[in-house]
């Protein structure tokens, strides 16, 4: 059949999209048919296949069963009203129309297909940031192992920390994390973010940084302090006038109380 074994990423359904969205497809039908105890669902599984293979896809705009067999299926309703009788052929025409039948369907398929994918793709880069890694660079990794008794609205979901092995090509990178058995795996880049630290400066560098800059403060504090003079002069003859006033209406209000007495 010429098939071949290709891998995707874990915990990424996206590279995995075509088995997905039939999975989608097919979980929709079975939702359609199945009781409320959801136990009878392998009843219906040959119908839902036929009826999934002889539907029209949107991407190849042909049903399954007709790039496999050539030919369209019989459905109930033309078994029941009868079809068109179909044009003898020998054993060897037959296979030669069958063949020309079936490579015409597969390249207006493949045009179909690369046509939809580009449309998908336009679609996607439109909301989407690139990112790239180097070899050797710091990462945080994505880690949805949730403990018991933690919860996952708190939990850190990139907690694992590692370091990038090697690019296998835009969207997947080998990372080495000591924490993992075996170390190394093939991981998404959606999964992986930047790592930046912070580093505080050295005891020794503070020191030197700050005697580099003693003149320069010593020098500002002079210059504030003989601004600050003149005023805390005029602060001080202030407070003495306001002192001198307080205390002669003090002797005046004693003068006042005295007055009032021998009066009375």
């Amino acid at each position: 059949m010429g098939s071949n074994h290709a891998y995707t990423s874990s915990y990424e359904a996206r590279t995995n999209g075509q088995t997905e969205r039939s999975h989608q497809v097919v979980n929709s039908l079975i939702a359609k048919c199945v009781n409320a105890t959801h136990k009878d669902w392998d009843q219906y599984l040959g119908p839902i296949a036929f009826t999934y293979n002889a539907s029209t896809h949107e991407s190849t705009q042909q049903s399954p069963f007709f790039l496999l067999h050539g030919f369209q299926p019989r459905w109930d309703c033309d078994i029941q009203l009868g079809t068109a009788a179909r044009v003898p052929y020998s054993s060897n025409d037959y296979a030669n129309v069958l063949m020309k039948r079936l490579e015409m369907a597969h390249e207006l398929a493949r045009q179909h297909l690369q046509k939809n994918a580009l449309r998908m793709k336009s679609w996607y880069d439109r909301r989407v940031r690139p990112t790239e890694f180097t070899a050797g660079q710091p990462v945080k990794i994505l880690n949805l192992r949730l403990y018991p008794g933690t919860t996952s609205k708190w939990y850190q979901k990139f907690s694992d920390k590692g370091t990038i092995s090697r690019r296998i090509n835009d969207v997947t990178y080998e990372v080495r994390c000591d924490k993992w058995k075996p170390p190394l795996r093939i991981v998404h880049v959606d999964k992986i973010l930047k790592l930046n630290d912070f580093h505080l400066l050295e005891a020794d560098k503070e020191i030197q940084d700050i005697e580099t800059l003693e003149p320069e403060i010593d020098s500002a504090l002079t210059a504030s302090n003989e601004q600050l003079e003149p005023n805390e002069l005029q602060i001080s003859s202030n407070q003495d006038q306001i002192d001198t006033e307080a205390l002669v209406l003090s002797e005046n209000q004693q003068n006042c109380h005295r007055i009032s007495f021998h009066q009375i």
